[in-house]
């Protein structure tokens, strides 16, 4: 008898090469205070920046030429690992910066309105908490309709267990923004992230296509 793993899901890594200075500026703009926080919902210890309608971290100066290597890598993902048409240029449509400190967690969630979504990881230290893909096929909270028996805890295999990712400092992760995410029991303070979406410029279907540019609130 044989197994046939079906439809695998990739996830990309690959370093930032400028990663102290992304650390610098993100540091500077905490310290500075200049930026306004906003409370996970679930979690007190898990602040967002950034985060409301018409802002987007990554639009600041500072970071100009980390959104175009965030594109750029985000392309050849699309390109070379995913193997599908990019007629033209994939691009950020938000971004937002994450602190959690001890206690904290990210509740598990995909993101409905990108193709593609990553995290960034400013820094990554002892008891900063992993980043946990969650498998849809044995879930019960499984956004997908199917039926749960439940996980034999004696049998774990790559069926019937969640991927745990562990980053490194200065680390850019991409996935496809389906993909069910989050993690839990973050036992340090001040594990800090940047988050982002994206989206192709066109969108092609085998009947029609369409234009889709970031919305930035009224600007």
């Amino acid at each position: 008898m044989t197994t046939v793993d079906m439809f695998p899901n990739p996830l990309y890594r690959k370093p930032y090469p400028e990663s102290d200075q992304v650390e610098r500026d993100i540091r500077s703009i905490l310290d500075k205070g200049n930026t306004n926080p906003v409370k996970n919902g679930m979690t007190e210890e898990l602040m967002h920046y950034e985060n409301d309608v018409g802002e987007s971290l990554l639009d600041r100066e500072e970071f100009s030429w980390f959104k175009v290597w965030i594109e750029d890598t985000a392309a050849t993902y699309v390109k070379d690992v995913l193997g599908e048409l990019l007629i033209e240029d994939i691009v950020v449509t938000d971004s937002w910066l994450n602190v959690c400190h001890k206690g904290g967690y990210q509740y598990p969630h995909h993101h409905t309105n990108s193709y593609v979504s990553g995290t960034y990881y400013v820094n990554f230290e002892d008891g900063h908490a992993p980043l946990i893909f969650r498998n849809e096929n044995c879930s019960m909270f499984s956004s997908i309709q199917s039926i749960s028996l439940g996980i034999d805890n004696d049998k774990p295999n790559k069926y019937n267990s969640d991927t745990i990712v562990w980053p490194e400092k200065g680390e850019c992760l991409f996935w496809q923004s389906h993909l069910t995410h989050g993690y839990t029991d973050n036992k340090a303070d001040n594990r800090i992230s940047i988050s982002f979406n994206l989206m192709p410029t066109v969108v092609n279907t085998d009947k029609y296509s369409y234009r889709v540019t970031p919305y930035r609130g009224d600007k």
